[in-house]
């Protein structure tokens, strides 16, 4: 059964899509309260009224509002409000700049699987991080990754154990578990312990997702 969440706001251009998604995050999510806007201006004044909106579902390129700038503004003047953007855009670097500009999750405007549809916007909910599943499988510039990668401090993350910052810095490094076992000498199943447990500390389920959610939290530490 679906805990009872108090307010969502769904902020997309196209009506029927807006209609649909209030109705998924009323009826299967668990918001008490959904409210519907369609443009930015709207959206502005929504959040001036209702100061306790947990949940924000924001079209990318809606009327009025300026992208990640717009995203940037939300995430400062509600920190504490999940974020999930659709959009259409779907490159690797444009999906890990609309989380590094405050969102957690980003949802294709392509989706067209309920079932996939509920579980991204469970996902964000939750306090996970959401990236579309066909990014993940299809990354494939794992060098060039890795080299990004090694500007993201892991201490930075003081929920993650020494293990498990070793662990994933060879996982974003693009090693297996038999090679990351190897270089530190624990066995494979050790380092799936870890993997799993690093995962569960950031909320994440996949090791593109950990990106995010690091490059995330190295923004946020440079930040304060």
């Amino acid at each position: 059964m679906t805990q009872t969440r108090s307010i969502a706001v769904v902020a997309e251009r196209h009506i029927f899509y807006n209609a649909g998604l209030a109705a998924m995050l009323q009826r299967e999510v668990g918001f008490a309260k959904v409210i519907r806007v369609h443009d930015y201006g709207s959206l502005a004044e929504i959040l001036l009224i209702e100061f306790s909106v947990d949940f924000l579902v924001l079209d990318f390129d809606l009327p009025g509002a300026s992208g990640l700038a717009t995203i940037r503004e939300l995430h400062e003047k509600q920190p504490a409000m999940r974020m999930a953007v659709f959009s259409e855009h779907t490159d690797l670097r444009e999906v890990l700049s609309i989380l590094a500009a405050g969102a957690h999750g980003v949802i294709p405007k392509q989706m067209g699987n309920c079932a996939e549809l509920l579980r991204a916007l469970q996902t964000v909910q939750e306090d996970g991080i959401f990236i579309p599943s066909d990014l993940i499988e299809t990354q494939r510039s794992r060098d060039d990754e890795a080299e990004d990668d090694e500007s993201i401090n892991l201490q930075a993350h003081a929920g993650l154990t020494e293990r498990q910052q070793q662990v994933i810095r060879l996982l974003l490094a693009g090693h297996t578990n038999k090679v990351i076992a190897r270089k530190l000498g624990i066995s494979p199943s050790t380092v799936k312990v870890h993997v799993h447990a690093a995962f569960r500390t950031l909320g994440v389920h996949s090791r593109l997702a950990a990106v995010a959610a690091l490059r995330i939290t190295h923004r946020t530490a440079a930040e304060a």
